[in-house]
């Protein structure tokens, strides 16, 4: 194979290798000079590598990507090692079934440029479908948490590198055995994700017990305060039944009543929360609800549907909830009235506000856009929207008239 050729297959190598990379550091744009440059000096570099070092190239060519990473994205040593481990695993696996398609479809198999570019095609094709299907930057963070990830990581690199090693030093005995050895590739990156993946699920259930004691001490308080308020209840009631005897005018038995009936209705909301089959949201909402008093809103929580279940994980759920909550507490609107509710299927929150015209409704869903007046806002219906999309759900979002005032709905349908 000639120089030009192997500088061909390496470009290649580099774009798959930037797909790659690019989508596990989760960058969106690239400076085109930068990559250009290291283009440029990584065919420079391969070329020569294969003229001097010959079947041995590739201890040049690995350590020569690894520091084009590094100046392409300027992120941490260990980042850098772990995205290239990673990309090279992908560009190895997807060249290996290049070159198996390649020989059981054309049937000749060698080290020439017609295989290269016809392995090399397959795995760009690969490589793009990889890029567009699969979160490789949530992969990757997962890895970077955990030792024993890195260690997979790298053990399956470094079998990996030992196979393409291989192919330069006896491609006649690699072609012979390219099912034997793609097939135990794959298995063995199979079975490291295997164990990912199991690392993943134990993470994620780590995750849903720290929920759960991080609402467990606000639960707590809930509980304790409704025994409060029915110790406080039996006195009320002790005092309303002597009202008649000590108190002859009617006016202000009315007044007496009316804010004992205040003090029940306010009860019912704890009640209806203590009831909640899902304790965090229970835990939630008792917190705001806390809250929403220091900041002298008004904050009805209505539960219809004490079942009330979706598909969403916990931490979804709250930042659904946590961002429709915020959103009418900073309304700005001096005497507040916010109506909070669980129904089937749905979640619903009514807040007093202006009224708002359809065409700054549709503006309400675009990043960056806010009805508040302070600056760096405009996240937060955007982050409901993608969690709602995830799961297939809907929002409805209007204006109502309750109480002879406006209020701003936004309803969530799972």
């Amino acid at each position: 194979m000639g120089i030009a050729q192997i500088g061909i297959l390496t470009v290649f190598d580099i774009v798959i290798m930037i797909i790659l990379t690019k989508k596990l550091l989760n960058v969106e744009r690239l400076d085109r000079l930068k990559v250009i440059l290291i283009t440029i000096s990584l065919v420079i570099v391969s070329m020569m590598a294969r003229y001097f070092l010959y079947s041995y190239s590739l201890i040049l060519g690995i350590p020569a990507y690894v520091i084009a990473i590094y100046f392409l994205y300027k992120r941490s040593l260990r980042d850098t090692i772990c995205s290239c481990f990673f990309s090279y695993i992908a560009m190895m696996v997807l060249e290996f079934l290049g070159i198996s398609i390649v020989k059981y479809g054309v049937g000749t198999v060698g080290f020439d440029f017609k295989t290269g570019i016809i392995s090399q095609s397959l795995g760009l094709v690969l490589a793009t479908l990889l890029y567009l299907t699969i979160p490789l930057n949530i992969i990757i963070e997962h890895i970077k948490r955990k030792k024993i990830h890195s260690y997979i990581l790298a053990n399956t690199a470094l079998v990996l590198m030992s196979f393409a090693l291989y192919w330069n030093l006896n491609i006649q005995g690699f072609l012979k055995d390219i099912i034997i050895l793609s097939t135990l590739s794959l298995g063995i990156v199979f079975l490291n994700f295997i164990l990912l993946r199991r690392e993943i699920r134990s993470e994620l259930e780590r995750q849903k017990l720290n929920e759960y004691d991080n609402y467990f001490s606000i639960i707590n308080e809930l509980i304790e305060d409704i025994r409060s308020k029915q110790h406080e209840f039996d006195n009320h009631i002790q005092a309303i039944r002597m009202i008649r005897f000590t108190n002859k005018n009617y006016e202000s038995l009315t007044n007496e009543m009316d804010s004992y009936m205040g003090e029940i209705e306010e009860s019912n909301d704890l009640g209806d929360l203590i009831k909640l089959n899902n304790k965090i949201l229970a835990g939630f909402l008792y917190k705001n609800k806390k809250m929403a008093k220091t900041l002298g809103i008004e904050f009805e929580i209505i539960v219809e549907d004490y079942n009330f279940r979706t598909a969403l994980k916990n931490y979804e759920l709250i930042e659904l909830t946590g961002n429709l909550v915020k959103n009418a507490f900073e309304t700005g609107i001096s005497d507040n009235h916010i109506l909070f509710s669980l129904k089937e299927n749905a979640i619903e929150v009514k807040n007093k506000h202006s009224y708002i015209d359809d065409s700054h409704i549709e503006k309400i869903f675009e990043v960056g856009y806010s009805t508040k007046a302070k600056s760096g806002r405009g996240y937060g219906m955007k982050n409901i929207v993608q969690i709602l999309d995830r799961y297939s759900g809907e929002i409805e979002v209007y204006n109502e008239m309750l109480f002879d005032e406006n209020y701003f709905v936004v309803k969530l349908l799972f």
